[in-house]
């Protein structure tokens, strides 16, 4: 039998979750989990990035040290993929005060050039062999621990 000790992608009110941090943080030890990720939406999601960076880095550390030696925090954040040539976001100047960096394609994100907004907002068919390129190239860019 699979036992999880992990939930590795979570989101909170500072993008579209409905619970604080401190939230899942309790949901997690309920659960019996030994580990967190906490990894909103990157700022160029247009309905729920995040908004303050600053305070979402703060909320985490806080949590971290409050339930240091209960279960492990890492602080996250889940990019958004913003062009067919594997642009993301930067967040090279959060690199420090990030554990884990997810990376997915979402609706709604600000891309990085005409030519992708086109492709991913107004061309009716989506080409599998695009996308999948895109997100190697994303892959191979970045450095990037979870792809979702």
């Amino acid at each position: 039998m699979i036992s999880l000790n992990a939930d590795l992608h979570t989101h909170t009110i500072h993008s579209h979750g409905t619970g604080t941090v401190e939230d899942n943080i309790k949901q997690a030890i309920s659960l019996g989990l030994k580990r967190i990720a906490i990894t909103d939406h990157g700022t160029r999601h247009v309905s729920y990035g995040i908004r303050d960076m600053e305070s979402y880095f703060a909320d985490i550390e806080n949590m971290k040290k409050k339930y240091a030696g209960v279960i492990d925090v890492l602080a996250g954040v889940e990019f958004n993929l913003c062009s067919l040539d594997g642009k993301s976001e930067d967040f090279s100047a959060y690199a420090d005060r990030l554990d884990i960096k997810l990376l997915g394609y979402h609706k709604f994100t600000a891309m990085r050039d005409a030519r992708s907004y086109f492709y991913y907002y107004l061309t009716p068919r989506k080409d599998i062999v695009k996308n999948t390129d895109a997100i190697i190239a994303a892959l191979e860019k970045n450095d990037i621990d979870i792809l979702t």
